[in-house]
C-alpha cells in the first residue's frame, strides 16, 4: 500500500477526526438543483480526488464549502462545530482556500503584493505599509515550496508553474489547513506538473488537506488516498482510491459503461484541399510553414508549449498577419485581415483559454453561442430574440449543454459545459475550416468522448480540421496526418501509417532521424 492510502492515520499529533465535512449539503437555483446531499469527510492530510462529469456538482459543492456560495440545504462542518460562512473570509478564517483552475493573480503586481492581498500587511512604526517585512516573509513562505526567487519580481515574469507556487503560498500566508485545487495542472508541462506533485505531498505530510478536482484520472490515481464520485449532482459513490480502477470510475462517473474512449475512424481522404500554406512566417513565432489540409481530413499539430503551433494558427484564425510567405484557401491566395474576416471566408477557430479568449463570461449562454454569427438572427440590424434563444436550446439540445436555460450567464455553467457553448458558437456559421486549440482541456471523460463523436461527424460533413493538442494519444488517434512543431517549425509530417508516440516524441524535441 502506498503511504498516501493512509496518510491521514499517520500525521504525528494529529488526531483522527475530520477537519471539514460537507453534511447533506444541496444548492437549488430555481427549479435547477446544481447539487443535492452531497456528504463526505475531509481529514488532516487528505488527498481527495473529487471526480465526476462537468455539470456533476463538482464545483457548486466546493463553492458551498469554501463560502462563496450559501448551501440551500444541508450544512458544514468545521472541527465538529456547525458553521455558516456569509462569504469566502469567513472560510478563509477557518482554514480553506481554494486555488482556481484560472489564476486569480495580478500580473502586474509583485509576488510579494499577491501573496499578502487582501490580507493584513505588515507594517512599520509610523504605519506605513512594511514592504521589506512583507517581501522577506513572502520569500521564507516561497522557501518552504521549494521556489527560491525573488518575491519583488512582477508576477506576469513567472511561468504558469511558479505562478500556481504563488497561489500556494498566498494561502498558506492566511493558514490554509485545506487546500480545494481545481485542474492545478492543466496549463503545465509534465515536468511542471511533477513539482507541483511534489510541493503538495510535501503539505499533506505536514497536515494540510488537499481537494483535487481534476478530469485527468491517472492524476486521481497517483496522488490522491481517496476518491469521491459525483453525478448529477449527487454523491454516487466514494471510498479509498485502491477500491477503484479506470474502468470502475468512468462507470461510476458517467453511470453506464463506457467503451474505448478512441475510436479510430477509418477515413478515405479525397477531397479538395481546402487550406494550403506556403513558407508562412511570422518574425520570432514560427518560419517557414508549409502544411495543407483537405476536406474530410484531420491534421493534427503536435509541440511543446511554446513551439509554435498556437502562433501559426492564429495567422491562420485572422488575428496575427503574418510577415512572410502565403496562405491559400480553396486555391484563392488570401490575406486575412481579421477574426470576422476569417469568420466570414468560412475560417472558425477554438481557442484554447474558452474563459479569457472565447467567451463572454457574463453575457447568457444563448448570447455566446450566436454572436459570431449574428446575420443569422437579424435583420436590418435588429436581432431576433426569439429566433436566437430556438437555436441556443437545439445546440443546448445537441451539445448536451447542462444549463437552466439559454438565458444564464455563460459563466455559471460548469467547464465542460462553457466548451460545449464554445464549440456551439463556432459552428454557429458551418464554417469549412475548423481550427481546434486543446479542444477537450478541463473536460470530463463522458464530455471528451462526446467532443470525439462531433468531430468525426464533422469530418464525414467534409469540414476541413486541424487540432492542436498537448494530449499525444488524442493527436495520434483523432488525425490523419501529423505535423510537428519546434522552435517555430515544422520538423516532420507523418502520415498515418508512421504514427509512433516515440517518433513523434522525437520530433517534437527537435530530434528527426535522418536530419
Amino acid at each position: 500500500m502506498r503511504w498516501e492510502d493512509e496518510l491521514a492515520d499517520h500525521i504525528e499529533g494529529v488526531p483522527r477526526r475530520p477537519a471539514f465535512a460537507l453534511r447533506g449539503v444541496g444548492k437549488q437555483y430555481g427549479q435547477f438543483f446544481a447539487c443535492r446531499n452531497v456528504e463526505f469527510e475531509i481529514f488532516p492530510g487528505d488527498a481527495i480526488g473529487l471526480t465526476g462529469e462537468n455539470g456533476a456538482g463538482k464545483s457548486t459543492s466546493m463553492k458551498c464549502l469554501a463560502g462563496w456560495v450559501a448551501p440551500t440545504e444541508g450544512h458544514i462542518e468545521c472541527d465538529g462545530k456547525v458553521v455558516s460562512f456569509s462569504g469566502p473570509r469567513d472560510a478563509e478564517r477557518q482554514g480553506i482556500a481554494v486555488i482556481p483552475q484560472e489564476l486569480d493573480l495580478f500580473p502586474e503586481l509583485p509576488i510579494y503584493e499577491n501573496i499578502f492581498i487582501g490580507s493584513r500587511w505588515p507594517r512599520s512604526r509610523l504605519g506605513f505599509h512594511n514592504r521589506t517585512a512583507m517581501k522577506r516573509h513572502a520569500e521564507e513562505i516561497l522557501r518552504s515550496l521549494g521556489a527560491n526567487f525573488d518575491a519583488s519580481l512582477l508576477v506576469k515574469a513567472l511561468s504558469p508553474a511558479d505562478q500556481k507556487l504563488v497561489e500556494i503560498a498566498r494561502a498558506l500566508s492566511r493558514k490554509a489547513r485545506l487546500l480545494i485545487m481545481d485542474e492545478p495542472t492543466a496549463a503545465l508541462t509534465e515536468l511542471e506538473s511533477g513539482r507541483l506533485f511534489g510541493v503538495i505531498k510535501q503539505l499533506q505530510k505536514q497536515g494540510t488537506a488537499i481537494v483535487h478536482i481534476t478530469h485527468r484520472l491517472d492524476e486521481v490515481f497517483e496522488h490522491c488516498n481517496r476518491i469521491v464520485v459525483l453525478r448529477d449532482g449527487s454523491v454516487v459513490s466514494a471510498g479509498k482510491t485502491s477500491d477503484f480502477d479506470t474502468k470502475s470510475l468512468i462507470q461510476h462517473m458517467v453511470g453506464r459503461p463506457v467503451s474505448r474512449l478512441y475510436e479510430r475512424k477509418s477515413r478515405q481522404v479525397a477531397g479538395e484541399i481546402v487550406l494550403e500554406t506556403i513558407d508562412l512566417s511570422r518574425k520570432g513565432l514560427f518560419k517557414d510553414v508549409s502544411l495543407q489540409v483537405r476536406r474530410g481530413e484531420i491534421l493534427g499539430l503536435a509541440g511543446l508549449i511554446g513551439a509554435g503551433r498556437t502562433d501559426f494558427a492564429l495567422s491562420i484564425a485572422g488575428l496575427h498577419r503574418p510577415d512572410g510567405g502565403a496562405i491559400r484557401l480553396h486555391g484563392e491566395k488570401v490575406r486575412l485581415a481579421s477574426i470576422a474576416h476569417a469568420l466570414k471566408l468560412g475560417i472558425a477557430y477554438l481557442p484554447e483559454e474558452r474563459r479569457t479568449q472565447g467567451l463572454h463570461l457574463s453575457y447568457p449562454a444563448s448570447w455566446n453561442m450566436t454572436f459570431a454569427a449574428l446575420r443569422l438572427f437579424s435583420r436590418y440590424g435588429i436581432v431576433n430574440r426569439e429566433s436566437e434563444r430556438t437555436f441556443s436550446r437545439e445546440q443546448a439540445q445537441r451539445f448536451r449543454i447542462k444549463m437552466e436555460s439559454p438565458d444564464v450567464a455563460v459563466g455559471s455553467l460548469s467547464g465542460g459545459n462553457q466548451q460545449k457553448v464554445l464549440l456551439a458558437k463556432i459552428l454557429a456559421g458551418n464554417p469549412d475550416l475548423i481550427i481546434l486549440d486543446e479542444p477537450t482541456r478541463g473536460v470530463d471523460i463522458g464530455a471528451k468522448s462526446e467532443i470525439y463523436a462531433l468531430i468525426e461527424k464533422l469530418v464525414e460533413n467534409g469540414r476541413a480540421i486541424i487540432l492542436i493538442s498537448s494530449d499525444m494519444e488524442e493527436v495520434i488517434c483523432l488525425s490523419d496526418h501529423i505535423a510537428t512543431f519546434y522552435q517555430g517549425q515544422v520538423t516532420k509530417i507523418f502520415d498515418q501509417q508512421d504514427f509512433s508516440p516515440l517518433a513523434i516524441g522525437h520530433a517534437v524535441s527537435g530530434q528527426v532521424e535522418g536530419a
